[in-house]
């Protein structure tokens, strides 16, 4: 059975920009030549970045995160938003995970 779509969960996407982005980047277009929809799935790390995005290879979804920095765990709070953003899009979108 052959994949349909993928998601690729990071941190923050922005297309062009290199390091681990830019590696999303890459493998989303690969995934993208061999037929398979890319959705793409971060936070909103910059003021001037969209929500949503179409790109040639992958449709990019990004979630606001709260202003706010919890004491003591730093950036890893981003990590800890973004993941309850990323468990509301597959309960909202009914997404069977095999």
């Amino acid at each position: 059975m052959k994949a349909s779509r993928i998601f690729l969960i990071v941190r923050s996407f922005s297309a062009n920009s290199g390091s681990y982005a830019g590696f999303m980047e890459e493998l989303s277009k690969y995934v993208c030549m061999k037929r398979i929809k890319v959705i793409i799935l971060c936070a909103k790390t910059d003021e001037g970045m969209q929500l949503f995005e179409t790109l040639p290879y992958a449709e990019v979804y990004r979630f606001p995160l709260p202003p706010f920095k919890i004491p003591f765990i730093g950036m890893n709070s981003d990590y800890i938003f973004l993941s309850l953003r990323v468990r509301d899009y597959f309960k909202m979108n009914l997404v069977i995970i095999l």
